[in-house]
């Protein structure tokens, strides 16, 4: 994505996003953590914006798709996201659509709301990473900032 914005001509700086994926057990922390997030196995909860991998700005819509383990712990990952040029994604998208009079060029990603994004999906391994992984406890109390 980088690599095509230069040689475009496209000398803004990349948009890099912080964002949270929620996990279902600890398997799948170590299948994140050595092979990346994977887009391809999409669809365990859905594939409302596109079949890609799902990224949400708050941590609260990530719980929701963590699972307690036999101890109650829950795993999340805090991710290094480029997020690029967006537009809305839709369920039968298997990878971002093309940009209007643009010949051949994609968007980077698909969002939920294109004005107020929460939730970005993203169809290229090499525009995310793990960063951080968070493992807690949900004790049902409200977190307040």
């Amino acid at each position: 994505m980088l690599n095509n914005q230069w040689r475009l001509g496209d000398k803004r700086s990349v948009d890099k996003s912080y964002l949270f994926h929620g996990t279902d057990s600890l398997d799948t922390v170590r299948g994140i953590c050595i092979n990346n997030f994977d887009f391809r196995l999409c669809g365990k909860k859905g594939t409302m914006y596109g079949q890609g991998a799902y990224f949400a700005r708050d941590a609260e819509y990530s719980h929701g798709f963590t699972k307690p383990s036999v101890k109650l712990e829950r795993y999340m990952f805090q991710a290094t996201v480029l997020v690029g040029y967006y537009t809305t994604g839709k369920a039968e998208y298997k990878r971002p659509p093309e940009k209007p009079a643009k010949d051949h060029e994609l968007y980077d990603s698909c969002v939920d709301k294109i004005n107020d994004p929460s939730i970005f999906i993203l169809f290229d391994k090499t525009a995310y990473y793990p960063e951080y992984l968070i493992q807690y406890i949900d004790t049902g109390d409200e977190v307040v900032p």
